[in-house]
């Protein structure tokens, strides 16, 4: 069957749906006519890494060194810019990342006490046929860092969608209020719940934090995200909103200080 999306997929991802909310003509330069001008960053190798390495440690197994520095190699063949590959310590990357991940496991126990691993790295593949919605042609794609299900004090098991995120610094105000942090972790739990057949209480999201300069006890924070019904059928009307939009081709440049500041069309025969 021919797709419906001129991106030449039968799905969309939160990353593809916040390029979309930030500029529609970013989208369609990057998505639909994959001009690919992003220099790529030694900050996202890190982050590839320390996932990798958390998502063993979790399922009680033990990342394998030389497969990272591997890793770390080739995620650096995707960086554009000669100068910070050439400076990039890939064994000190590594060994940050494995250090990191024994951290984190400590920290979790701690964070969620008595805790039990559901999945890790679990892919979301669902039709967006879900609540006032339908764009049955199209599917979300996604993936879960960490699900957990966790005994309450009242004796319930409260299940738990987390993101792992690695910064520089802790998120500040403004990060906090930017609405595609809430919509990340209010998709992956409309569809998690709709993979298995769940009703949405019982269920909560949160992205765990992992501060790469963070001082002894202070490395990894957790910023609770409340997934309401309003905030639902809100997230679920901006994806319908997206896909319908990309459906019929509308593109247009959303230009601002905030928006262009970082944009790798900015000042591109693409968009001037």
């Amino acid at each position: 069957m021919k797709n419906s999306l001129p991106t030449g997929k039968p799905h969309v991802s939160f990353s593809e749906m916040s390029d979309w909310m930030q500029c529609s003509w970013r989208h369609k330069l990057k998505h639909v006519q994959k001009i690919k001008l992003d220099p790529g960053s030694t900050e996202m190798v890190f982050g590839t890494v320390f996932h990798e390495c958390v998502e063993a440690r979790v399922q009680v197994s033990s990342p394998i060194r030389a497969y990272l520095v591997e890793l770390t190699k080739e995620k650096l063949l995707e960086v554009d810019d000669e100068e910070k590959v050439n400076a990039f310590d890939i064994e000190k990357c590594v060994d940050k990342a494995l250090q990191m991940s024994i951290d984190a496991v400590e920290w979790l126990h701690e964070q969620f006490p008595g805790f039990k691993l559901v999945s890790a790295e679990e892919d979301l593949y669902e039709k967006i046929k879900i609540e006032h919605i339908c764009q049955d042609d199209v599917s979300f794609k996604g993936f879960i860092d960490l699900v957990i299900d966790v005994p309450s004090k009242n004796g319930k098991i409260i299940t738990w969608i987390i993101d792992w995120k690695t910064a520089s610094r802790p998120w500040d105000r403004k990060k906090l209020m930017d609405p595609k942090v809430t919509y990340q972790l209010s998709l992956y739990k409309n569809f998690w719940a709709l993979k298995y057949g769940r009703t949405h209480e019982n269920i909560r999201c949160g992205y765990a934090i992992a501060l790469k300069k963070g001082k002894p006890g202070k490395t990894f924070n957790f910023i609770p995200v409340s997934v309401g019904p309003v905030v639902s059928k809100r997230t679920l009307t901006v994806l319908n909103n997206f896909v319908g939009s990309v459906k019929r081709g509308m593109a247009l440049k959303n230009k601002n200080a905030q928006n262009c500041q970082w944009c790798e069309y900015r000042d591109t025969k693409h968009c001037t």
